[in-house]
């Protein structure tokens, strides 16, 4: 007789799916073929789940969510409970029952229940206490908590202890307070902090005074929080640089570092900073040159000018998006009626010889062609020269 040593590891269920969510749901009697959608839709969207390897797997906030439910609306959220409303519910929409007793029997238990957990607080919900003293303060139980990026452990003593750390014990948890001193501005002598917040690493330049907020900046992407110094410091709290005035227009020119990158400002206009050059070392005469390439590749405004209306003031199709019905038309062809359009949106050349043609408007509706003595039946998105420059006729 000779004895095997095997080793076996119990593998939990399989987490569901899509199709297998589908499945267990009709399976239950909860929901329907049209509401199958909406109930997963719901989950993403509230961010109970994520999908991952097209497997929902639960988040930290579906998990707090589920935990709450289940101890305290048991019945609400039990199976046989909603199946059997999803019946009451299909005899309602068959006639077969009215639906202001169900509603009635519904909410009476419903509001009761409600009123029970009224002293149930946050706290009770989403914390967790373990059977583990605070290393840092040695007076308070470590917990779990739910925090704006997840659950990590914390001292139950907090604000009076700050200590923190991620659930695998790794280091210390990003829901403590994040700061480190950078130096002093030169200029202003206030201190300068990196801080980290709910959207990333920020310097700030001195301390909030009542309702005034100091100045703060983002950390660059490129840049690591350990390697932030006080030069860099500086350099970011100096932005948006003030390049000087636009010798044609005369209007100030601003570098800057937005949402997409760096950038240069004028009297609206932006432009973007190319990759090789560096927003504090561009000049006014580079950001000038970047924003007249910008001005010359400048769509149009006007699509065609169609004829004169009575008094002698031209009246014009306006270019705005979307012209997919005249896109789709044209399928891509120049259309001539377009050629001469200068920015203000007079229109010359071949343009002026296709007032009579039949142009399409924004909605694909017909605009008649155009007579020298006037119009009729404009629609509301077409424009005059002079005077008020939208049509008062009400758009549908």
């Amino acid at each position: 007789m000779k004895l095997y040593g095997d080793q076996h590891f119990t593998q939990p269920p399989p987490r569901y799916s899509e199709a297998s969510l589908v499945k267990a749901l009709e399976q239950y009697g909860i929901g329907r073929p049209s509401t199958y959608a909406s109930i997963i839709s719901t989950l993403v969207n509230r961010e109970y789940v994520v999908l991952e390897k097209k497997r929902f797997q639960p988040t930290d906030v579906g998990r707090v969510v589920n935990k709450f439910l289940t101890e305290h609306f048991a019945h609400w959220v039990d199976y046989e409970f909603t199946a059997k409303l999803e019946d009451e519910l299909d005899d309602i929409s068959n006639g077969k029952e009215e639906w202001i007793p169900v509603l009635e029997r519904f909410w009476k238990d419903f509001s009761a229940q409600i009123g029970e957990k009224e002293s149930v607080s946050r706290k009770d919900v989403t914390q967790e206490v373990l059977e583990e003293q605070c290393p840092k303060c040695s007076a308070h139980p470590l917990t779990i908590r739910l925090g704006r990026r997840g659950r990590f452990i914390g001292c139950s003593g907090y604000p009076e202890c700050d200590y923190t750390r991620n659930l695998d014990g790794s280091g210390d948890s990003s829901e403590g307070p994040a700061k480190r001193d950078i130096g002093i501005d030169p200029e202003t002598s206030l201190p300068i902090q990196l801080l980290q917040g709910p959207y990333g690493w920020y310097f700030q330049l001195g301390e909030p005074e009542g309702d005034k907020k100091p100045k703060r900046v983002s950390l660059p992407k490129n840049v690591a929080p350990e390697a932030a110094d006080l030069a860099i410091a500086l350099k970011m709290l100096a932005l948006p640089r003030d390049l000087g005035k636009n010798p044609e227009t005369g209007k100030k020119v601003i570098a800057n570092i937005g949402r997409f990158g760096p950038y240069v400002n004028h009297d609206g206009q932006f432009k973007s900073i190319p990759k090789d050059e560096s927003v504090f070392d561009i000049g006014l005469e580079r950001a000038v040159a970047l924003l007249k390439g910008t001005e010359s590749r400048r769509r149009p405004r006007c699509l065609a000018r169609v004829g004169q209306a009575p008094g002698g003031r031209a009246v014009r199709i306006p270019l705005r998006r979307p012209l997919r019905p005249l896109r789709e038309a044209r399928q891509g062809e120049r259309d001539p009626a377009r050629q001469g359009c200068d920015r203000d949106g007079d229109a010359g050349g071949s343009a002026r010889a296709s007032r009579n043609e039949v142009e399409n408007d924004q909605e694909g509706r017909k605009v008649p062609g155009a007579k020298e003595g006037g119009l009729s039946e404009l629609p509301a998105s077409i424009r005059f020269d002079g005077g008020s420059r939208e049509s008062s006729t009400p758009r549908s």
